[in-house]
């Protein structure tokens, strides 16, 4: 159950040690849906809200994604990181449109 509200940004973690481990806790259990997948987590492993700083899977969610898509929003993502000058622990908001 994924605990963030509408109203609560995300903040920047650079740490390459604390993605790695957010994404090892998140994706233990992952099975992909189709050939092709790839786990996708929310809250992103580079950000203050992932498994590392909430302390396991309880306050993120993970999908079953297409591996081109999700490898194309993390480039979305780092390119975002750059042009905007995000920097740690620089807080940013995500807005999902239908």
């Amino acid at each position: 159950q994924l605990t963030l509200t509408r109203r609560d940004p995300l903040g920047r973690d650079r740490d390459a040690a604390h993605q790695a481990f957010a994404r090892k806790v998140n994706c233990a259990t992952f099975k992909p849906v189709h050939v092709g997948d790839s786990c996708d987590e929310y809250a992103f492993a580079a950000s203050t809200y992932s498994a590392y700083w909430a302390g396991g899977p309880p306050n993120t969610r993970v999908e079953s994604v297409p591996a081109s898509q999700n490898s194309l929003l993390g480039s979305l993502l780092s390119g975002m990181f750059v042009t905007q000058r995000v920097l740690d622990p620089d807080v940013y908001y995500i807005t999902t449109v239908p």
